[in-house]
């Protein structure tokens, strides 16, 4: 699969979800908004606690280097 194709189907997704849900029923969401949509969609009350953010890129960049360094042990 191409990347362009893979884009193409993905998109063609996205467009098939969206109308098929009422947009009442449908949350369109980007982790980077953080609470408030997410619970408003939800109807309740925003957690005083910050939004998880495990997956940024500095955790992305930990987790490889913590996975080169047990394929590296491995191969020895």
């Amino acid at each position: 699969m191409t990347p362009d194709h893979a884009l193409k189907t993905f998109t063609t997704h996205i467009e098939d979800v969206q109308a098929a849900i009422p947009p009442d029923r449908l949350l369109v969401f980007d982790v980077r908004q953080g609470w408030p949509p997410l619970c408003a969609f939800l109807g309740v009350p925003t957690p005083s606690e910050p939004f998880p953010r495990v997956n940024d890129a500095a955790m992305f960049q930990q987790h490889a280097r913590a996975a080169g360094r047990l394929l590296f042990r491995r191969s020895r």
